[in-house]
């Protein structure tokens, strides 16, 4: 397992996705000989999942990880997920927002387009905006690993004067 490999899987196991870990460690029981260290020392903590975090944590902290690949294939697993329809837009935002917090708590790695994400699902969800800016947010981040989509312009206000504005707004 490579140390991006074993990033990914310790950032997924935190925020409780255990899936692609079981099945890439399952497969490592079975095609490695001799088993790697790491493999071995997972091997003694298969059942309790901490024990497995701490394991990839001592790992990670012997082998730094390539963070650009670790958040790539962070991303790809939640495109796969979200496109699947495994996730919600309420999972996919709040695992974003996870995930960066423990990658930035890591590795000071600057994962801003998750954070974004989950902005805009939750002021969308709050009424303050459109559901078509976090729909805009959502596309983006799903095709192009970016989260920042360009600014909804509203239709131009008619000119007027200030005294016309004033009178408007007492004849209400």
């Amino acid at each position: 397992m490579t140390p991006e490999r074993a990033a990914y899987h310790l950032l997924m196991l935190q925020v409780g996705l255990r899936e692609a870990f079981d099945q890439e460690f399952d497969e490592a029981l079975e095609n490695e000989d001799p088993l790697s260290k790491l493999i071995l020392d997972l091997t003694s903590h298969a059942s309790d999942i901490n024990g497995c975090i701490s394991v990839l944590q001592n790992f990670c902290c012997d082998h730094p990880p390539d963070i650009d690949a670790v958040y790539d294939l962070v991303w790809q697993d939640l495109c796969t997920r979200f496109l699947s329809g495994s996730l919600t837009d309420a999972e996919l935002a709040n695992l974003a927002w996870t995930l960066a917090e423990d990658a930035e708590d890591w590795w000071a790695a600057d994962w801003r387009d998750f954070r974004s994400l989950w902005y805009y699902y939750d002021e969308f969800y709050d009424g303050i905006i459109l559901g078509e800016r976090y729909l805009q947010c959502r596309e983006l981040f799903l095709t192009q690993r970016a989260c920042s989509p360009e600014p909804i312009s509203a239709p131009p206000l008619p000119e007027q004067t200030l005294l016309q504005r004033i009178r408007e707004f007492f004849n209400r």
